[in-house]
């Protein structure tokens, strides 16, 4: 028993050693961002992106929650006839708003911008933005 006690107070001590050099060894994060600025992720990031996209998505309309319908062909482009199907989905959303309670659709084709956003660069992938109202509990909504 005196050995296992010897091992972990051996251990024990080895512990608080590296953590009182860890402490004593931290830099000094005042004169760090007083020497060189404060610290800034690039815009560039794609959490920067992520927020960017996240400020400007959606109509601020109240009481409403946002929905994302996902196209999408795996690697490949998206071939006519799925972008085609894909249309006359987003057509039938629309004509069916007040049934469904979506206040607002932001698609693809909407513009040039929302081409840019909404379309993958590989082509693979379409998505349409959905605001819908608060009437039905998420799971009827899906």
């Amino acid at each position: 028993m005196s050995k296992y006690i010897k091992q972990n107070i051996a251990k024990f001590v080895t512990w608080i050693i590296v953590l009182i050099l860890g402490i004593v060894m931290l830099p000094n994060i005042s004169s760090l961002v007083a020497e060189k600025g404060q610290t800034k992720i690039p815009d560039t990031a794609k959490s920067q992106v992520a927020k960017t996209i996240q400020k400007d998505w959606g109509h601020k309309i109240s009481n409403t929650r946002q929905v994302v319908l996902v196209f999408n062909n795996g690697d490949q482009a998206l071939t006519h006839k799925q972008k085609d199907r894909i249309n006359d989905t987003i057509d039938k959303i629309k004509d069916n708003k007040s049934k469904y309670d979506i206040k607002g659709v932001t698609a693809p084709n909407d513009s040039e911008a929302t081409k840019k956003q909404l379309i993958s660069k590989d082509k693979s992938t379409q998505i349409v933005q959905l605001d819908v109202g608060k009437r039905d509990s998420v799971r009827k909504m899906n």
